[in-house]
């Protein structure tokens, strides 16, 4: 595994600003990672792993092994009262990612409205990107306010 921190040269000043407020940096599969959190109930956990059926390149990293290894750790968290949100693309350019399309389907799917962007592809594409959650989440609708430029030049000043 090679150490993304290996590759950055930190500043002295950061490095220490994290120590202050307590920032660390982890490079671990994610299953180790999450193997070192005593979760409680009522804990929150949002994941937006690569997506098994696009191109960018962090995803050359992510197999269908991964993704099923993920599936299983949520399926885990589900068991352990602690609630979870997935971000995912079921569907890319005529490709299904079938496994995660039907893990999804026992817990809630939301449409996102998203721009995907790549590194390797910015054409326009068809897509499908989705929040799963194994919770009901309160849905508020979105409130469009006006505001005057003169108001916001007055609450500027």
């Amino acid at each position: 595994k090679s150490n993304i921190l290996d590759k950055i040269d930190l500043d002295k000043t950061l490095e220490i600003q994290w120590k202050q407020k307590n920032i660390q940096f982890h490079n671990l599969d994610f299953l180790d990672f999450f193997k070192q959190i005593d979760f409680q109930v009522d804990d929150f956990v949002y994941l937006d792993p690569p997506y098994l059926i696009t191109f960018s390149e962090y995803n050359k990293l992510w197999n269908e092994e991964t993704e099923r290894r993920l599936l299983d750790f949520l399926e885990w968290l589900d068991t352990q009262n602690v609630k979870f949100a997935v971000s995912n693309v079921s569907h890319y350019k005529g490709k299904i990612n079938h496994q995660f399309l039907e893990w999804s389907r026992q817990h809630n799917s939301f449409d996102i409205k998203s721009n995907y962007i790549s590194y390797h592809d910015n054409s326009k594409k068809e897509f499908k990107e989705v929040l799963i959650t194994n919770y009901e989440p309160e849905i508020f609708p979105p409130i469009q306010e006006t505001i005057k430029f003169t108001e916001l030049e007055t609450v500027l000043r």
